[in-house]
């Protein structure tokens, strides 16, 4: 053991930090829903939070806007109870652990328990402690169509309980982080934004056109001319395989999972395939089932699955660099008028016979060098966060845990 360090009941923490029930917090209040067959009960000035508000912050700390309000009728006439601000907001059901500090006055669903601290906890802190214990609320959860833990078992979490003036260091020093992520997450939705509103009038406006006709998609740059998507690149289908073709070896077989980065670990064939229905690193690719949208593959030689096409181009009509953005811009347009990705739907003749926009392959070049260089800095910028979140992950469970120390003034620690 660690010199200076003793062993409890949650592991190794400080010697002169203790270990507390999660309960003796604060006092812990449950949420609840008011009669949603009485009007009067609803759309009134009382902030009314499910776990939905909280899964939309997308990580952020705060929260000072709901989605539906109660009444005050609808509060008295409920088991919900209005917290003030500066509490926690904690899902305990479902998604859980994901929660928020209150800049408002709110109440919330049956979904959380929220902890309103006493003169002995630093908010900031329990919020990142909560946010360390998600794995621990996970085992102390139970239910059939979903998790949630007791108001009990919630309350009895052990949780390591430091001084307040070094709850407040460590608070300190993880919402740094947390500000210079907001900071990256502004420039990532500037950068979006610019891209989007960029793209729209690249592949419909050009560069510097001051001449325009009409055509089949509207107006278009005079130098333009409307192509079916077939007349300048070749559409190849990827291959279907039955359990029986797997091998543990061999060529890899690229599925969706593989393409969107919910699932790393690849199947592998020994088959021999025609030259088109392999792919190597810079071809593009094309999901076309469940995610949509075009993809790079940045890989070795591979075979594309079922589900993904792979898009050769004509070179001396259509730039592949172009036709990428061409591409994600048509696919937004269809999500668009469909809804959504649930909704849409997508075939190789519907793709080929669509009819695109193109100006000479110059322009083209340039459009997307200037689509680049935004991909490229958002690119850069989602690296920046991720690093961030790295850096977060570790100090949190050193710090929250005391295997490392913060330094708080001697001053301090008397005041306390």
């Amino acid at each position: 053991m660690k010199t200076g360090m003793k062993q409890t009941v949650i592991g190794e923490i400080p010697a002169d930090w203790k270990v507390a029930k999660l309960g003796e917090a604060g006092k812990i209040f449950s949420g609840a829903t008011p009669d949603t067959k009485v009007t009067e009960y609803w759309n009134g000035e009382i902030a009314w939070c499910t776990p939905t508000d909280i899964t939309a912050l997308k990580g952020k700390v705060y929260i000072n806007k709901t989605q539906k309000r109660i009444s005050e009728a609808g509060l008295i006439n409920s088991s919900a109870s209005l917290l003030p601000v500066g509490s926690l907001v904690i899902c305990t059901r479902a998604t859980l652990g994901d929660c928020a500090i209150n800049l408002i006055p709110i109440t919330t669903n049956q979904g959380f328990k929220s902890i309103v601290p006493n003169e002995n906890w630093n908010i900031h802190f329990l919020y990142y402690l909560i946010n360390n214990s998600k794995e621990i609320i996970r085992r102390l959860s139970s239910g059939s169509t979903f998790l949630e833990i007791s108001k009990k078992a919630f309350e009895n979490i052990d949780v390591p309980f430091p001084p307040l003036p070094e709850q407040q260091k460590i608070a300190e020093i993880l919402s740094t982080v947390d500000e210079k992520m907001a900071v990256i997450d502004e420039q990532l939705a500037q950068t979006q934004e610019l891209k989007k509103g960029l793209m729209q009038r690249l592949l419909t406006k050009g560069i510097g056109h001051t001449a325009f006709k009409d055509s089949q998609l509207g107006e278009i740059p005079e130098s333009w001319e409307v192509v079916k998507q077939a007349d300048v690149a070749t559409f190849y289908n990827g291959r279907a395989y039955k359990l029986t073709e797997w091998e543990a070896e061999g060529t890899p077989v690229i599925r969706l999972q593989n393409l969107t980065g919910s699932g790393k670990d690849y199947y592998y064939s020994n088959l021999k395939l025609p030259a088109h229905q392999y792919c190597h690193n810079g071809d593009l690719l094309y999901m076309w089932s469940a995610t949509f949208g075009p993809v790079w593959w940045r890989g070795d030689k591979a075979i594309f699955h079922y589900h993904i096409w792979k898009i050769e181009v004509n070179a001396e009509r259509l730039d592949q660099n172009y036709h990428y953005y061409l591409l994600d811009n048509v696919t937004a347009r269809m999500k668009s008028q469909s809804h959504g990705s649930a909704m849409l739907h997508v075939t190789k003749g519907g793709m080929e016979k669509l009819q695109v926009a193109i100006p000479p392959v110059p322009e083209q070049r340039q459009i997307a060098e200037i689509l680049t260089t935004l991909d490229d800095k958002l690119q850069v910028l989602t690296d920046k966060k991720a690093q961030y979140q790295e850096l977060k992950r570790g100090l949190m469970q050193q710090l929250l845990t005391g295997q490392r120390r913060v330094k708080v003034p001697a001053e301090e620690v008397v005041l306390a």
